[in-house]
């Protein structure tokens, strides 16, 4: 028997791609964006008081991925967490090998997940995810959320907003 939950994915914000071999924070317009994000998840769950157990923060170890979701951690009162599973695309990695690593992730999170789990990614990690859990290509813009409901064992769209832009009263 599964239990009905939550995942949010986001993309982190812009970056600072001045050199982009280097693992760059956000830009101002990222922060901004990493605020809205957090302001959305205040009103979208501000009613909920969860318990640590409920609520589990997994962020890619790249800095522009902790950034995006330091303003959410502040929000909730809860530490975010790294997970490798979540990195981009590696050199020398192949599509297969990434979109193995995602499905691990999924399986894992599907059986194991919290009932809200938010999840910070990137472009090319996101659309994979999505894709195993909905079934469509959706991909993302630097800042954008996409939550999906899991009930009775399978996954519902519930928001997609691909950018800072179209937040409800932002």
């Amino acid at each position: 028997m599964s239990m009905n939950k939550t995942i949010v994915f986001i993309r982190h914000g812009h970056r600072d791609t001045e050199d982009r071999r280097l693992d760059n924070g956000l830009t101002e317009k990222g922060q901004k964006q990493a605020k809205r994000l957090a302001q959305f998840y205040s009103k979208r769950f501000q009613k909920m008081n969860f318990e640590e157990s409920d609520l589990m923060l997994l962020t890619s170890p790249k800095k522009r991925c902790i950034e995006t979701l330091k303003p959410i951690e502040q929000a909730c009162g809860f530490s975010l967490s790294q997970s490798e599973e979540l990195i981009e695309a590696q050199g020398g990695e192949t599509f297969e090998d990434l979109s193995d690593r995602v499905s691990r992730f999924v399986e894992w999170w599907k059986v194991e997940g919290p009932p809200l789990t938010i999840v910070c990614s990137h472009g090319d990690w996101l659309p994979i995810a999505v894709h195993k859990l909905l079934g469509s290509v959706v991909y993302f813009k630097k800042g954008g959320w996409l939550e999906l409901d899991w009930v009775e064992d399978q996954a519902h769209l519930r928001w997609y907003l691909p950018t800072f832009k179209h937040f409800p009263n932002s």
